[in-house]
């Protein structure tokens, strides 16, 4: 799937906006408030999530006026990394008007009207990279969302972590975790996962030339590539969902390594390995746009080398 798009930065002015949340967030009294925590109270099998199961995971919509109504329009998914601030794809917002943009956090099954402990807070600001992704390479696929309100963190939404070291690569624990992007009708669209690795650059390069039909495909330095463990499902992910990792099977501190773009696989070419931005390099233009809203990496990218465990 590939699309053409211009390089823009796009930037906003300050609106005074409101916060909607449906109910106070569960309190658990072992809950440490830690980025990249989660609370789950029981596991999930299969794709299936269970509700707060990754409480980073945020849906971006659009309100826009159909026959003099506010329609709510999913976009993409995004991932929050500070109270205020979601990482997502930049061709998911590059077009869209900046005060038509909310965020939905805690959201599970995007089909339901209200979920509990959902917030919906609107977007301040959007920063697209200043490398915004050619049509030929997707460099720079990557946008900052600042929120105009703070999310209330806690287990039913809390941030993820990013990385800062080579330790998440090789024997890490991974999900790729979003919405489907081509949901079957009339049944529940709720939250994705599914169990990944990371690829061999060059296995991952032969398989899109030869599954995915670009036999002159580069990886990018930028990319990173996903293996899935069930190849078949889902075939297909909305831009924008994040693949996470944590050290190792027992660790419960997870960190944010790629974001789904373009995608290559889809439902007919599901043998074709999964590309994502990678993270790690963007941490440089991630630290200085958070720094300019005075938010700084200690609150999300701890050492991953001290990670805790049950």
């Amino acid at each position: 799937m590939w699309l053409n798009s211009s390089t823009t930065t796009t930037t906003t002015t300050t609106t005074t906006t409101t916060t909607t949340t449906t109910e106070r967030s569960p309190d658990y009294p072992e809950w440490s408030g830690q980025c990249g925590e989660r609370h789950i109270v029981e596991g999930s099998s299969g794709i299936e999530t269970n509700r707060w199961e990754f409480p980073w995971s945020v849906a971006v919509f659009s309100i826009t006026k159909i026959l003099r109504r506010d329609v709510i329009v999913f976009l993409c998914g995004g991932t929050l990394i500070d109270d205020q601030a979601v990482l997502t794809t930049a061709k998911c917002v590059q077009h869209q008007n900046r005060s038509s943009l909310v965020v939905h956090i805690g959201r599970w099954n995007l089909n339901a009207a209200q979920e509990p402990f959902m917030q919906q807070i609107k977007v301040e600001k959007v920063v697209i990279h200043p490398k915004h992704y050619t049509s030929t390479a997707h460099l720079g696929d990557i946008a900052l969302l600042f929120l105009a309100d703070s999310a209330q963190i806690g287990p039913a939404s809390n941030r993820v972590c990013l990385p800062d070291t080579q330790q998440l690569e090789s024997n890490s624990f991974c999900y790729v975790v979003g919405w489907s992007n081509k949901p079957v009708d009339g049944t529940p669209n709720r939250l994705l996962k599914i169990e990944a690795h990371y690829a061999n650059r060059i296995e991952c390069q032969k398989s899109i030339q030869n599954y995915g039909g670009l036999y002159n495909y580069r990886l990018p330095e930028e990319h990173l590539c996903a293996d899935y463990i069930n190849t078949q499902v889902p075939c297909e992910r909305a831009a924008g969902s994040g693949m996470v990792c944590a050290l190792h099977e027992n660790s419960e501190q997870f960190f944010l390594v790629g974001i789904a773009a373009y995608s290559l696989r889809q439902c007919d070419k599901y043998q074709v390995k999964d590309i994502f931005m990678s993270t790690k390099y963007y941490l440089k233009w991630i630290d200085q746009e958070m720094s300019k809203q005075v938010r700084y990496p200690n609150y999300y990218r701890p050492d991953p080398t001290n990670d805790f465990e049950d």
